[in-house]
């Protein structure tokens, strides 16, 4: 069990937690049944590929809170991994990959033993908003093309507009 000490100091020190405090009990979230209550707990880490700063961290937590038998919610913003101790007759996975979808955060649960490294395509949003910024610089070809860099903030904005709309309805 060396490696999942390992895994547990690791999240602390990338929490920015002192030793002290990573072995004392952390805060609880949501419909957590206070006790323990006999009830068996599992830790999920899931790639959540829309946390891309610390602003995030308030909203998936916001989201998470509310669902009955989630414990702890941990997220860490750099590998952009969430790692959520929940029971699990009370809170399964896909409901909590579910209302972290619902918020439009492109959640999955990470498969055993992977690395956390996501081999995915970028959102298609992404795609179109990086292509026609590139189109736009040239410009200097043909004037009209300087048009397709506000075309390029318009592709790119629907997925920020949706994160705002969940931030705001979690208020």
């Amino acid at each position: 069990m060396a490696g999942k000490d390992e895994a547990e100091g690791l999240e602390a020190r990338l929490l920015l937690l002192p030793p002290e405090a990573a072995a004392e009990e952390p805060t609880r979230c949501g419909g957590g049944d206070g006790g323990g209550g006999g009830r068996k707990r599992k830790k999920t880490y899931l790639d959540v590929l829309g946390v891309c700063c610390s602003a995030e961290v308030a909203l998936v937590e916001r989201l998470l809170a509310p669902l009955d038998g989630v414990r702890v919610v941990s997220v860490v913003v750099a590998s952009r991994t969430v790692v959520v101790e929940h029971d699990p007759a009370a809170a399964p996975e896909s409901a909590i990959v579910k209302a972290l979808n619902k918020a439009g955060l492109e959640a999955s649960v990470r498969a055993y033993g992977s690395s956390g490294v996501v081999s995915r395509w970028p959102s298609p949003y992404i795609v179109a908003s990086g292509v026609l910024l590139t189109a736009s610089f040239f410009e200097w070809l043909f004037p009209p093309l300087q048009c397709l860099a506000v075309a390029a903030v318009v592709a790119g904005a629907p997925p920020m507009v949706r994160r705002g709309f969940a931030a705001a309805s979690q208020l």
